[in-house]
């Protein structure tokens, strides 16, 4: 137990001193595979796009990361080594896994990314199909655990899974 909380409570100092910016999907859009004002009016110069790029793509994908690394190997071990211990088990990992990365910081990101590159960009499926990819890969890991199917978990769950239904309804 002492392990689990010493890690988590530094996963969650850290985590949770991390500016997590969204970038303004009724301002920008992606046309020709650049980011641009939604209006039209500007192209936005390699700085600014990176910096969009970054706030739509690169952090989500380090937060889906440690995502992995959390069900891929911390969550195993945790469960097998406390859950026999302490009634709660890995609950405190499960529950900052679901309320603090997925619905907190992965999901306002991932919407904004779709709403960006849903319009107008005919030119690569790529970035309007990433948002459903990284929650598919989500998917994925939760389903090699016991996590979706458990009554204590199935609600932290929903917002991940409204935004899996909807991408997948939605073509992208």
């Amino acid at each position: 137990g002492k392990v689990l909380d010493a890690l988590l409570s530094s996963v969650k100092y850290f985590v949770g001193r991390m500016d997590v910016p969204i970038a303004d999907a009724s301002k920008i859009t992606l046309t020709r595979n650049q980011f641009e004002m939604r209006d039209a009016s500007r192209v936005f110069d390699g700085e600014t796009a990176d910096a969009i790029s970054y706030a739509s793509v690169i952090q989500v994908k380090e937060f889906c990361i440690l995502v992995e690394n959390i069900l891929s190997h911390w969550y195993p071990i945790f469960d097998r080594e406390i859950c026999h211990q302490r009634q709660d088990g890995v609950a405190s990992l499960v529950e900052f896994l679901f309320e603090d990365l997925i619905s907190i910081r992965i999901l306002p990101a991932l919407q904004s990314l779709h709403d960006i590159s849903s319009e107008k960009n005919a030119n690569n499926k790529m970035y309007s199909e990433m948002s459903k990819l990284f929650i598919n890969d989500i998917l994925d890991l939760l389903n090699g655990t016991d996590l979706l199917e458990n009554d204590k978990y199935m609600l932290m769950a929903t917002p991940l899974r409204v935004a899996a239904k909807q991408w997948d309804d939605c073509g992208s």
